[in-house]
């Protein structure tokens, strides 16, 4: 199992790495070297890639101020009875950004179903550079920045994105560790929304 990740790993690298503009043969660029140091660290958090379902434990309370406007507060308890996706995240985390057409996605086609998304924002450079990443690429539901508190309080987020499936009665029902699809999200989501 770990030297699947391992490889899997390894692929995401070498295709990270294939759609930076500046990477030659020949040399190495700082941008490829802060790219490949970031994807070090996130890979340490994918050696269990994709869903794994966790025994239901309750989704931890929290209440943020919302920074995009979707709603003043998140308060995760006014979600309850709704399915939710709580997905941690980063504005420079390759990765994180290219889940986020996805995540924009599965609002759209289940929000009114009862579903929602909640984006836990890491980046310790501030409100101002994550809600212009926000404004930029048109993210559709509400974001806040994640404390360390909540961090911890879903079991201590190692590498990013991680996503946490929540069902109606607050039990967290799926994890997605690394880089998750669209497919896959989706077709958990299906069964946890015929789920009352």
């Amino acid at each position: 199992m770990i030297a699947v990740a391992a490889v899997i790993s390894l692929l995401r690298l070498v295709s990270v790495m294939s759609l930076c503009r500046n990477f030659t043969l020949m040399g190495v660029t700082m941008k490829l070297i802060k790219k490949i140091t970031v994807l070090t660290l996130l890979i340490t958090g994918m050696m269990v890639a994709g869903p794994s379902s966790p025994q239901a434990a309750k989704v931890p309370d929290f209440s943020l101020s919302a920074i995009n406007g979707k709603s003043q507060t998140i308060d995760i308890k006014k979600y309850r009875g709704k399915v939710v996706l709580v997905v941690f995240w980063a504005t420079w985390c390759q990765p994180c950004m290219e889940e986020v057409p996805s995540l924009i996605r599965l609002q759209k086609e289940y929000g009114a179903r009862g579903f929602s998304v909640i984006g836990l924002s890491v980046d310790e450079s501030g409100t101002s550079t994550v809600l212009r990443v926000v404004k930029r690429v048109g993210i559709n539901y509400p974001v806040a920045l994640a404390s360390a508190k909540i961090r911890r309080g879903f079991g201590g987020i190692l590498g990013i994105p991680n996503a946490f499936m929540i069902d109606r009665s607050g039990n967290i029902v799926e994890h997605y560790s690394g880089w998750t699809s669209h497919k896959v999200i989706a077709s958990d989501l299906q069964k946890v929304l015929k789920r009352m």
